[in-house]
C-alpha cells in the first residue's frame, strides 16, 4: 500500500481521468505500472483476464461489465448478418463466414444491412486482420474470417448458422472451442428447440438460452434487409431452465442483463423473460410449420388468410403445442389462433426461411423443425 502511494504521487497518469475516446486501462499503462513497481521493489506481472478468473483472482460474472466483450458471430446470413451488424454500431464483432461471393463481398466492401421499413442503412466496414476487436470507438466495422487461427479467444459467442449447415455440430463445435474463452458466453439464434441443449453439452454453463423473432435475408452479396417491419427484430434470452444458474437465480441472471444492455445500446430489441424454454417453444410452434408454408411455396400472410391452409397450420401448431406439454412446458391453445392472426396480417413480403431455402434450390431446416416434432 506504501509502494502504490507513493506510486499515486509521482506518476499521476496511472489515473487520470478517461476521456469519451479511451474509457480502459491500456497495456501500455499496465506497463508503466509494472515498471514501476519493479523499482520500487515489488514483484509484478500482467495477466490475462482469463488466466485471472481460471485463478479465481477476479470475478467471472464481470465480463461486459467495464469494457467492449470480444464478439464472434458464426454465420453472416439473414440472421447473423442482421443481429451481427446491429452489434457493430457499438461493437467490433469478428463474423466467421464460409468462403463464396458473400464472403468476398464482405472483405472487399463490408455488410450493408438495410433495416424495416423506414429503410434505415447500416454500412459495416470490414477490418483488418491485426485490428483490435475490444475498442469500439469510430465507424461501425468488424473482421470478416474463415479461420480464427491466431485470434484471442471471444467473450461472447453467437451461433446463427442453419442447423443444416451446422450438421450434428460435433465436429464444428469442437473446432469452435479453443476459441471461446472460459466464462464467455455462448447462445444459439437458430431455429427449433434442440440447438441450445447441444451447445450445453459442448460448452457447459457457458451456454445460455436465447430466441430471435425476425425476418431478415440476404438479398445480394454483402448486403441484408430486414422485414420484419416497425421493430427491429427481437431477441429474447436466459438461462437455461436446467442450469445451475437458473436454480440460484432465474432466468434473469446478472450476465444476462448485461448482455441485454449491450444489445439494447445497438438498437436492438431484447428482453429477458422469466422462462426461456416457453419462449423456445413459443417459438417453435410457429418454426415447426414452416414445412407447410415452402411445401405451398405460400408467404405468411397468404397461407393463414386462405381457409384451407389456415386449417392445416393451425392443426400443426397445435400438434408442436401438444409436444412441448409432454415436455413439461405448458403453452396456452390460444397461442396458434394468436399467431395466425398476426401472420394473416404481416406483410406479404414476409416469407419463412425453410420457403427461401426451397426456392433458392438450398437445403432446408425441415429435418430440425418437422422432424423434431416427430422424434421429440
Amino acid at each position: 500500500r506504501r509502494r502504490l502511494a507513493a506510486l499515486r504521487c509521482r506518476c499521476p497518469q496511472l489515473h487520470a481521468a478517461p476521456t469519451a475516446q479511451h474509457t480502459h486501462t491500456t497495456r501500455a499503462q499496465l506497463a508503466f505500472l509494472v515498471s514501476q513497481l519493479h523499482v520500487h521493489g515489488s514483484c509484478a506481472k500482467i495477466c490475462s483476464r482469463d488466466t485471472l478468473t481460471s485463478k479465481g483472482i477476479i470475478d467471472p460474472t464481470t465480463i461486459m461489465a467495464d469494457s467492449a466483450p470480444r464478439l464472434l458471430i458464426v454465420g453472416c446470413g439473414g440472421v447473423g448478418g442482421y443481429f451481427g451488424g446491429r452489434l457493430a454500431l457499438k461493437n467490433r464483432p469478428c463474423f466467421l463466414c464460409r468462403e463464396g461471393a458473400h464472403y468476398d463481398a464482405l472483405c472487399a466492401n463490408g455488410l450493408e444491412l438495410k433495416d424495416g421499413i423506414n429503410a434505415e442503412h447500416i454500412k459495416v466496414k470490414p477490418l483488418p486482420r491485426e485490428a483490435s476487436l475490444s475498442a469500439c470507438e469510430g465507424e461501425p466495422s468488424a473482421l470478416f474470417t474463415t479461420s480464427l487461427d491466431g485470434l484471442s479467444p471471444f467473450d461472447v459467442v453467437v451461433i446463427t448458422t442453419k442447423l443444416v449447415d451446422f450438421g450434428s455440430g460435433n465436429a464444428k463445435l469442437s473446432a469452435l472451442a479453443p476459441h471461446v474463452a472460459p466464462n464467455a458466453i455462448v447462445f444459439s439464434l437458430q431455429n427449433g428447440v434442440e440447438a441450445t441443449e447441444m451447445l450445453a453439452a459442448a460448452f457447459g454453463k457457458r451456454v445460455v438460452s436465447a430466441q430471435c423473432f425476425i425476418s431478415s435475408f440476404k438479398t445480394e452479396p454483402g448486403k441484408v434487409h430486414c422485414v420484419t417491419g416497425n421493430t427491429k427484430g427481437t431477441i429474447a434470452l436466459g438461462e437455461r431452465r436446467a442450469s445451475e444458474a437458473f436454480a440460484q437465480s432465474g432466468s434473469g441472471s446478472e450476465r444476462c442483463k448485461r448482455l441485454q444492455a449491450n444489445l439494447v445500446s445497438c438498437g436492438t430489441s431484447c428482453v429477458v423473460p422469466e422462462d426461456m424454454d416457453i419462449e423456445l417453444w413459443r417459438k417453435f410452434v410457429l418454426s415447426s410449420t414452416y414445412g407447410l408454408f415452402a411445401l405451398g411455396r405460400l408467404p405468411f400472410k397468404i397461407g393463414c388468410v386462405v381457409p384451407e391452409t389456415r386449417a392445416v397450420i393451425l392443426a400443426a401448431m397445435r400438434e408442436t403445442i401438444a409436444v412441448a406439454a409432454a415436455a413439461n412446458v405448458i403453452l396456452p391453445d390460444k397461442m396458434a389462433t394468436d399467431f395466425i392472426e398476426l401472420l394473416s396480417k404481416s406483410p406479404v413480403a414476409v416469407k419463412c426461411s425453410t420457403l427461401r431455402d426451397v426456392e433458392a434450390s438450398k437445403p432446408s431446416e425441415i429435418e430440425d423443425l418437422s422432424g423434431s416434432v416427430i422424434r421429440l
